[in-house]
Parts: C-alpha cells; structure tokens; sequence
C-alpha cells in the first residue's frame, strides 16, 4: 500500500476507515530452527497427544529427520562432556547410536505393526513417531536420567501410535512390547558379533 493516495478529509465529523499495514518479518534460519525445536519441545511434553495427531496430517520424513539430527548432536555433545579419554570418538558413537535407533526401532515397528495392526501405518509414519519421540535426548544425557527417558520415549512411541494409526491404546501398548523385545533380542545376538 505504500504509495497509495488516500482521499483527503472532507469533513471533520465524517467516519473513515483506517487501515494498518502489518510486515511479517522473517527471522533468520538459524533462530526459526531453534525456534521450531523449542516448540516441538515444548508440545511433545506438554501435549504429545495433540502434537501427534496433528503430525499425521503433515508428517514426512524432512522435518522429523532435521529434528532428529539437531536433537542428537545436543545429546552426543553434552553427553561426551562426562568422558575422559577419546571425547570425540565418544561423541560419534553417541551420536551414532542416537541418529540411527529411530530408523531401527520404526523398521522393526513396521514389521510388528504388519502383523499386529495390518494396512495402519507407513514405515514413514512410524519414523516420524519414533524419530520426534527422541526429544527425550534433550534430558537423557544427564547422568541417572537415561532409564526414566527411555521408559517416557516408549511410552511417546506408543501414544504417538495410538493417536495416528487411530489404534487403541493396548494395541499399542502390545506393540511396543513386542518390538522392545525384540530389539533386546537383536542386541544380545550382536553383542558378541560387536566384541570381536
């Protein structure tokens, strides 16, 4: 609008609209990052229901991988801090073990649910639940806290379950089981394979 004449007042009691000119101003690409990771934060744990259901409209693999990736560098980062010999060996291996578990854990969810809950779920709706339920990231890499983070990441796989595939919460709750154990299973059988 800017340019744009307006009719000169005529007569002083007269009512004329006024018109305001807003600018979206757009912020830098590094703040609308950290901007967005501290919303997801804060809605996962304030509202993961919510935050779920709204994600099965618009899930895809670009947002929830950028999220995954920032969310573990923080965790490998801050976590090497408590090692003292090989600090950035450890920081790759954490980061390693944090950036690849989603697609593992989402792999293995894809299979159970084929069995459990047919024609549910998408292995791309099943990395979006497992890769944003890792914002329990941000508070397992302080010491003691990663057995409570790993029990509320599960619990947010399971409810982000529920609330996309529209499943009940048992069901749900039967595959988290199944895949754990199964992910335990796996562990123990690479174990030794790790070792050697």
């Amino acid at each position: 609008m800017a340019g744009q004449d307006f009719p000169p007042f005529k007569d002083e009691g007269q009512m004329h609209e006024t018109r305001s000119i807003t600018v979206d101003v757009e912020k830098p690409g590094a703040l609308r990052l950290v901007s967005r990771i501290i919303q997801i934060f804060f809605d996962i744990t304030v509202r993961p229901g919510r935050f779920f259901e709204q994600l099965s409209e618009k899930s895809g693999y670009g947002k929830a991988l950028l999220f995954l990736v920032v969310v573990s560098c923080f965790f490998s980062l801050l976590s090497s801090l408590f090692v003292f010999k090989d600090r950035p060996l450890f920081a790759l291996i954490f980061f390693l073990n944090a950036f690849t578990m989603p697609f593992v854990t989402a792999f293995v969810l894809y299979l159970v649910a084929m069995v459990m809950c047919k024609d549910t779920f998408t292995y791309q709706n099943l990395f979006a639940v497992t890769a944003y339920s890792n914002v329990t990231l941000l508070a397992a890499w302080v010491p003691g806290l990663a057995w409570m983070t790993g029990i509320w990441k599960f619990y947010l796989v399971g409810l982000g379950m529920a609330r996309m595939g529209r499943i009940s919460g048992m069901r749900a709750f039967l595959c988290i089981l199944t895949c754990a154990g199964i992910l335990i299973v796996l562990a123990n059988f690479l174990q030794p394979v790790l070792k050697a």
